[in-house]
């Protein structure tokens, strides 16, 4: 190939590299952010991002969260799995008012850069609890144990934290 047609070409493909990526990074700077978020190239504050600050094991079947959110934008816990070393799973879904039932969970709201408080109960003194697992082997927290909770969000992002007794 003769060498100036190669500079040329080699030119052209360049620039039409460049000239795709520019809307590409633009795009992917601002997907899943907030306009005026302060957002530098390809780097956005997460919309919803919860942090554990504390918990505090109120009884066998009781612990309290206090989760911040360091996120941008407000969100409220709706849903929650409290999850022993061996997998048994206790899970609490949140149920709207207007369901049949009279014992629906709904944890705190949580608007940008707040903290907030979350009371999660499993075994039978849990209303709407739903056990997954074999029969009878989570149905209290036990001594020197670890437990995994995954907290739900009302806009359905999923965060893990690890407690131990």
């Amino acid at each position: 190939m003769d060498p100036g047609v190669r500079a040329i070409l080699l030119l052209a493909i360049a620039t039409g590299l460049t000239v795709g990526a520019v809307p590409y990074l633009e795009q992917q700077r601002t997907f899943g952010s907030v306009p005026g978020a302060n957002c530098t190239l390809l780097v956005c504050p997460p919309a919803v991002s919860l942090s554990l600050q504390s918990y505090h094991f109120n009884s066998l079947t009781n612990v309290t969260l206090t989760i911040k959110n360091t996120g941008v934008l407000y969100d409220a816990l709706i849903n929650y799995v409290v999850t022993d070393t061996n997998g048994n799973q206790w899970w609490r879904i949140w149920l709207p008012p207007n369901q049949s039932t009279t014992t629906w969970w709904r944890g705190p709201a949580l608007p940008p850069d707040t903290t907030g408080t979350a009371m999660l109960i499993i075994s039978s003194t849990c209303g709407n609890c739903t056990y997954r697992g074999s029969a009878g082997a989570f149905s209290q927290f036990l001594n020197s144990t670890s437990y995994t909770v995954t907290v739900v969000t009302g806009r359905d992002y999923q965060f893990t934290f690890t407690m131990h007794t």
